[in-house]
């Protein structure tokens, strides 16, 4: 039980001078007990756990941009990759996501996050949309205030 002395302090509301270490352990004890009925609760009658898978938008850039690498453009300079329709509701993705700042976060409520902001607007870019489109320039303005991809 010696770990449990070097786990951080969670309950600022409890004394560590009111709570003795066999005390932490039981209260360290029912935590995990009633963490792993949670997740029972969850699992499916074949064993496993089933939801929604969830992310950020670095997803849908990230297709992009491989698409771009997997398909380059013609000698012309046209970019008519066979996936253009997946490409597009790609876009479609990025853009529902975005932030009223213009820039788009790592979690859903969360705040803009420099890297996934960065990773859209390029995406969008990539696939066509054009520079001074609102949400474009919306988008570089957030990117800039916020540090530029430097940051």
């Amino acid at each position: 039980m010696e770990w449990i002395e070097q786990v951080p302090r969670r309950h600022a509301h409890i004394p560590a001078a009111a709570e003795t270490a066999a005390e932490r352990a039981g209260r360290i004890d029912r935590s995990l007990t009633a963490s792993a009925q949670a997740l029972e609760s969850l699992q499916q009658s074949a064993g496993c756990w089933w939801g929604d898978l969830t992310a950020d938008t670095t997803l849908e850039s990230d297709y992009i941009l491989y698409a771009l690498w997997r398909h380059q453009p013609d000698a012309d300079g046209e970019w008519q990759p066979p996936a253009t329709p997946r490409i597009r509701k790609a876009c479609q993705a990025i853009l529902r996501r975005q932030l009223p700042d213009g820039g788009w976060s790592i979690y859903p409520g969360g705040p803009m996050e420099i890297s996934a902001s960065v990773k859209g607007y390029l995406a969008l870019k990539m696939a066509g949309d054009a520079m001074d489109a609102p949400h474009m320039v919306k988008s570089r303005e957030a990117i800039l205030t916020a540090g530029g991809v430097t940051r």
